[in-house]
C-alpha cells in the first residue's frame, strides 16, 4: 500500500486502510473504491492523504511507534485534560497516566526500529494527534539520552500535555489561515504560560511536566519564547520536547502552513543543531527517525526512480528501495523490479525525492495499475 496525497489522481483507486476520525469512527472502510465525491468529502473534512492499494507497494513494510488504539487512548486523555480546564472539573490524572504508560510501553518495545509516525492527520484533530506524536518522539529521544524511571514518565506527561495552554487561546486564532496580527500573536504566545500554570496546579504530575509546557518554544540561542531563555537556562525536558514538537509541526499540514517532507525537516533540524536546538538532542533524534519513510519515492544517482520498502539495520540513511523506472524513465517490467540499498553504492545515492504532486504524475506516466 501507499500513502498518497488526496486528489483527483486517486479516483477509482481502492483504500488499503480505513479512514477514521480522531475518535476512531470509521468514515470509509478499507477496500472502498475512491469516487470523486468521496475525495471531495474527505478534503472538506480536512484530510490530506489516504492509504491506497498499489501493486508495486503491496509489501511495503509500514511500521509505526504506536498502534492506533494507543493513539486514540492518548487523544482521549488530552481531550479530557482540555475539557477539565474549560469546565473547571477534576483534572484526569489517572487517564493521562494510563495513556503515557501505554505510549511508553510501545516506544520501549519499538525503540530499536527507525520510527515512523504514520497516523493520518486532519486539521481539526491537529492539536490532539500532534501532542501524541510529540509524546512518543520525546520518550524516544529521552531513552536515547539515558533517561529512565520517574523522570521518563514526567517527560511523557509533559510532552503529551505540552500544548494544554492552547485551550485558553481563541479558536479563531488557532485556526486562522493567514498571518496573525501582532495582538493575536502575543495572545497565541501566552499558551506556554497558561499550560505551565495549569500543570503546576496538579502537583502529582511533577515539576518537569510543567516545564515541558513552559519551555517547548524556548531556543538555545535565546530566540524563543515566552522568556527568551538561553542554553542551560532551558530545562533538559524543554530542550527535548522542543525538538520533537518542531519536527512533528514541520511534517504536518496546518491551516497556515503546508508540511515538509521528513528529510526536509531532518535537514532543517540538523542545520539548527547547536544554535536553536541542543546538538546532543538533535543527534539522538536523527538516529531514531526515518529520513526516508516507507512509501517514499526516491531519485537515485544513476537516474532510476524507486520506492522505499522498509528500513534496514544500517540506519535511517540506508533504506531498501524497489526500483520501478530505469535511468531513461521507462517503467521496468512488473515483478522484475530490482531492490537496492539507498546510499550504499555510487549508483544508489539519493539525489532527490518526489514531491507529492510529482508522485501522481510519475505513477500515471508509468501506467502502474491499482491492485484488483
Amino acid at each position: 500500500m501507499l500513502r498518497l496525497p488526496l486528489g483527483p489522481s486517486l479516483e477509482n483507486m481502492f483504500l488499503a486502510k480505513p479512514v477514521s476520525d480522531i475518535q476512531g469512527r470509521i468514515l470509509l472502510a478499507a477496500g472502498v473504491r475512491l469516487t470523486r465525491n468521496f475525495i471531495l468529502r474527505l478534503s472538506e473534512l480536512g484530510f490530506h492523504e489516504v492509504y491506497v492499494e498499489y501493486a508495486p507497494a503491496e509489501d511495503v513494510a509500514e511500521r509505526s511507534l504506536l498502534h492506533e488504539a494507543t493513539r486514540r487512548e492518548a487523544v482521549l486523555a488530552i481531550e479530557a485534560a482540555m475539557k477539565s480546564r474549560t469546565r473547571g472539573s477534576r483534572f484526569p490524572v489517572e487517564e493521562v497516566s494510563r495513556a503515557v504508560e501505554a505510549v511508553l510501553r510501545e516506544v520501549e518495545l519499538n525503540r530499536d526500529i527507525v520510527a515512523g509516525l504514520t497516523m493520518l492527520k486532519d486539521l481539526d484533530g491537529y492539536t490532539f494527534i500532534h501532542s501524541v506524536n510529540v509524546c512518543a518522539l520525546s520518550l524516544l529521544i529521552s531513552m536515547g539520552l539515558g533517561i529512565r524511571g520517574r523522570r521518563l514518565r514526567e517527560v511523557g506527561v509533559g510532552a503529551l500535555l505540552h500544548d494544554l495552554g492552547k485551550v485558553s487561546v481563541p479558536a479563531e486564532i488557532l485556526r486562522k489561515p493567514g498571518g496573525l496580527t501582532e495582538a493575536e500573536l502575543l495572545q497565541a504566545r501566552l499558551h506556554p504560560d497558561w499550560g505551565y500554570e495549569a500543570l503546576r496546579e496538579v502537583s502529582s504530575l511533577g515539576e518537569e511536566a510543567a516545564q515541558a509546557a513552559y519551555q517547548h518554544h524556548e531556543r538555545m540561542d535565546g530566540s524563543g519564547y515566552p522568556r527568551g531563555l538561553r542554553g542551560e537556562e532551558i530545562a533538559e525536558i524543554g530542550r527535548i520536547v522542543a525538538v520533537a514538537d518542531s519536527y512533528d509541526a514541520m511534517t504536518s499540514d496546518r491551516v497556515y502552513q503546508g508540511k515538509k517532507l521528513p528529510h526536509q525537516a531532518c535537514e532543517e533540524l540538523a542545520g539548527m543543531a547547536g544554535r536553536s536546538y541542543e546538538g546532543r538532542v538533535v543527534e539522538t533524534f536523527l538516529a531514531h527517525v526515518a529520513v526516508y519513510p516507507e512509501g517514499t519515492f526516491l531519485r537515485l544517482a544513476d537516474g532510476g526512480t524507486g520506492l522505499v520498502l522498509r528500513q534496514t539495520e544500517q540506519g535511517p540513511l540506508y533504506p531498501l528501495v524497489r526500483v520501478l523506472a530505469d535511468p531513461a524513465g521507462e517503467a521496468l517490467p512488473a515483478g522484475a523490479w530490482p531492490e537496492v540499498m539507498a546510499n550504499a553504492a555510487p549508483a544508489t545515492v539519493v539525489v532527490g525525492i518526489l514531491e507529492e504532486e510529482e508522485v501522481a504524475v510519475f505513477l500515471r506516466r508509468l501506467e502502474l495499475n491499482p491492485v484488483d
